[in-house]
């Protein structure tokens, strides 16, 4: 079975289920929990390398050169805290992440404060690994008249020692399909010190796709010109101005006690 005739497999299994969301998350934009105590989402998420566009016959869509994959577990405690474990493929990343969303529920506004342990390989000295932390705060609205929600992602890279930002926004036309577009702009390319200077992109990052909500289940179907999937690295830009990569996210909702 090729890569295509697995994604259609895929979108074809989302008319099968009977429909149902539990919860208003992004393409790569960290989102408020709204995971009740206890339960457990384990997701998929994968990222091609190549453009989409760049003879799309011949390297199915850029799907044959290669991808960046990651997974992750977030489990649900007490009190609104949250446990996030990933592993990202690109310099074999691991992360360990807690979370606390600590507005009431009955806001209209959920923001969450967290707290990243990132460790990766350095992809000039695979000898060597970087590992730090990283401070988050991801704040988004309940949404509007079931419709319109935005999300922004404020943080501190304490590696690079640089604010980490991304703006979301998805439209929700009809129940349970929800139109997603994500921006990460670089306002320290030209104030940075030179050694986090010369690791930036020369253009902003963005990302567009569609989520689908099933029972239990996510699918997230993007176009971005940037194979990352997190706002850290996202916020860094991206040397790669208008070839867009094919991208997909799986999420699977369980509950175990």
């Amino acid at each position: 079975m090729t890569k295509i005739q697995i994604i259609l497999l895929i979108i074809s299994l989302f008319f099968a289920f009977n429909l149902f969301g539990y919860q208003h998350s992004f393409l790569n934009l960290v989102s408020p929990s709204e995971l009740q105590d206890l339960q457990t989402e384990v997701g998929i998420s994968h990222r091609f390398n190549g453009p989409y566009d760049d003879r799309p016959l011949d390297n199915a869509f850029g799907m044959d050169l290669g991808a960046n994959i990651g997974i992750q577990l977030r489990q649900a405690l007490m009190y609104k805290t949250e446990l996030k474990l990933g592993y990202i493929r690109t310099n074999h990343e691991s992360v360990i992440e807690i979370s606390n969303r600590f507005t009431p529920d009955a806001f209209p506004v959920q923001a969450a404060a967290n707290l990243q342990h990132f460790s990766y390989r350095d992809p000039f000295d695979y000898a060597s690994r970087h590992d730090n932390l990283m401070l988050l705060l991801a704040v988004q609205n309940k949404p509007v008249f079931d419709m319109l929600s935005m999300n922004v992602n404020l943080g501190y890279d304490m590696q690079h020692k640089r604010l980490v930002n991304g703006f979301g926004i998805g439209l929700k036309p009809v129940d349970n399909i929800t139109l997603i577009g994500e921006y990460y702009p670089v306002g320290d390319r030209k104030s940075a010190p030179k050694e986090v200077k010369d690791l930036l992109g020369k253009y902003n990052c963005f990302a567009m796709g569609v989520k689908l909500d099933t029972y239990g289940h996510h699918f997230m179907f993007m176009l971005s010109n940037n194979d990352s999937m997190a706002p850290r690295e996202l916020s860094m830009g991206t040397y790669v101005k208008k070839d867009l990569k094919l991208g997909f996210n799986i999420q699977r909702q369980m509950n175990f006690f």
